[in-house]
């Protein structure tokens, strides 16, 4: 595999456009995944402006690009004051990466980004949801360090304030 020079930053309004149709391709990878196991889910292919602009409002959001500025995947998440005991948690609800450039560590380095994030600001936990059959969207969360439960909700819990080594 070879290694590219990604930056990560937060979100901008200004990379709706990438951002969306990056999300409409993943929607329509993902509506093709259920289709090939014969079910179905009612989910939307656009990511409406008001809804990004929720999620950069955040300041937790952010995007991964090439080194000539080309956005190549995101996380859109929102900070959530309570959830599963835990007082403050980022809940991930968008971790998408264009086809093109999967498997190449780009979601791991959204994920690292989020989890600097998260020990900056004192989050507690990070929580996300996948769909069952999701073995890419699993294999993504387990080596990032989460623990995937009951294949649905996916959770990292203490160690959050601790500094790598």
């Amino acid at each position: 595999m070879i290694e590219m020079e990604v930056i990560v930053r937060p979100a901008q309004l200004a990379d709706y456009s990438d951002v969306r149709s990056i999300y409409k391709s993943v929607i329509k990878d993902y509506h093709t995944f259920l289709a090939e196991r014969g079910l179905n889910e009612n989910l939307s292919d656009n990511l409406d402006i008001e809804s990004f602009r929720f999620y950069v409002s955040g300041q937790s959001s952010f995007v991964a690009l090439t080194e000539n500025k080309s956005i190549i995947g995101f996380i859109l998440a929102q900070k959530i004051d309570w959830i599963n005991g835990n007082e403050k948690t980022l809940w991930l609800e968008y971790i998408a990466v264009s086809p093109n450039y999967r498997r190449h560590s780009i979601g791991l380095k959204l994920l690292e980004e989020v989890k600097k994030y998260a020990r900056e600001h004192s989050i507690d936990a990070l929580y996300s949801t996948l769909n069952v059959d999701n073995e890419p969207s699993k294999r993504l969360l387990v080596k990032s360090g989460f623990t995937v439960k009951d294949w649905r909700i996916a959770f990292q819990l203490p160690n959050l304030h601790k500094e790598k080594t």
